[in-house]
């Protein structure tokens, strides 16, 4: 989450722990998720996404017009 939304939250403990088959987790048989899963990856996705919205006022616009062949104007 912090590469994608430059957000640092202990988000590890609300995920749920990968499932095993004869000791490996990434083999066919332990590559399920389940419901509790999703609301869980979820639940971690919402915290993060609340965390890198920034609420409050709008900043300040401004407006830059550019003619070809001249000048920039600040309008």
């Amino acid at each position: 989450m912090h590469d994608l939304l430059h957000v640092r939250l202990p988000l590890r403990d609300l995920l749920p722990e990968d499932d095993s088959a004869d000791g490996f987790d990434n083999g066919a048989k332990a590559l399920s998720i389940s419901p509790v899963h999703v609301q869980r990856y979820m639940e971690a996705a919402e915290r993060a996404l609340a965390s890198a919205i920034i609420h409050g006022p709008r900043p300040e616009t401004k407006k830059l017009s550019v003619s070809f062949g001249g000048p920039a104007e600040n309008t």
